[in-house]
């Protein structure tokens, strides 16, 4: 009696394996990048989202307060149990906002920042429960219009008084910048610390702007009179090179460092002046 032929079974060679795995490897390759990239595009519309959101709230409090904006870091009494009397900007117009949270980016992972506590806090309330801060409040900046310290910029003014500038000081609010993406993962020299982690954008702070080359000696890359040693400084990581910023009129949008840079960053400015700076 003849036994039944065993049925034929088809099988992967050593070889078919090998090319498939390799295909899955390629693919993988190709495919995660582009994963990647694309929730980092949806972090940074994100952070452009919670910039417009404070912005908002910035022009609602200018409507309510004489049509000026609120002061850099006001001096004022601390509250529930606070100790510093460096009022940020975050509690002046947050009854405006209304929501913690759209002061972080979400690409702000807080990594390599110094504890709140360090620096103390205006509102004690927030010393068991602390926040990211991701944004600063543009204030009075180095350009070489000034060769220094320029009274021209930040629409925060100088640190202390209740109030910064007037609306009407500004010649053009939807081409004067308001808040930046200040957050680092560097932690700098210790006398630049407190600038790290402020609410504030003051002085030589532009190092931070996301897109700058540290170390590159191209004009496009220099920062103005009085930084130059803050050149070596990594910059804020950003967003595809750039960064998300808030402007007076209470828009916001994606800007590249060299669109900061150019004219004597003439967007930090608030009388716009006819002269013309390289870069």
């Amino acid at each position: 009696m003849r036994r039944a032929a065993r049925p034929h079974v088809s099988a992967f060679t050593l070889i078919e394996l090998l090319v498939v795995i390799a295909i899955i490897a390629v693919l993988a390759a190709i495919l995660f990048p582009v994963f990647a990239q694309a929730r980092e595009k949806a972090r940074q519309s994100s952070c452009l989202s919670n910039m417009k959101q404070i912005g908002l709230g910035f022009m609602q409090y200018v409507q309510d307060y004489d049509e000026a904006y609120p002061g850099m870091n006001q001096q004022a009494p601390p509250v529930n149990g606070g100790t510093a009397w460096d009022r940020p900007f975050d509690s002046v117009v947050s009854p405006y906002v209304k929501n913690d949270q759209v002061y972080q980016c979400p690409s702000d992972d807080n990594y390599d920042r110094l504890p709140a506590t360090s620096f103390g806090y205006w509102d004690g309330g927030y010393r068991t429960a602390p926040r990211i801060r991701s944004y600063q409040y543009v204030g009075r900046l180095n350009t070489a219009q000034a060769n220094g310290n320029d009274a021209n910029t930040g629409v925060g003014g100088a640190f202390g008084p209740s109030s910064g500038h007037a609306l009407a000081d500004l010649d053009a609010t939807s081409e004067t910048i308001l808040l930046v993406e200040g957050w680092t993962k560097f932690a700098a020299s210790a006398s630049y610390l407190s600038s790290i982690n402020s609410s504030a954008f003051v002085g030589c702070d532009t190092w931070k702007l996301a897109g700058r080359k540290p170390g590159s000696s191209a004009p496009d890359d220099q920062l103005p009179p009085g930084c130059d040693g803050l050149l070596g400084y990594p910059t804020a990581p950003g967003h595809a090179g750039g960064a998300n910023y808030a402007f007076a009129d209470g828009s916001a949008k994606w800007l590249p460092w060299g669109k900061l840079r150019k004219n004597d960053f003439y967007l930090f400015k608030l009388r716009k002046p006819t002269q013309t700076f390289t870069p």
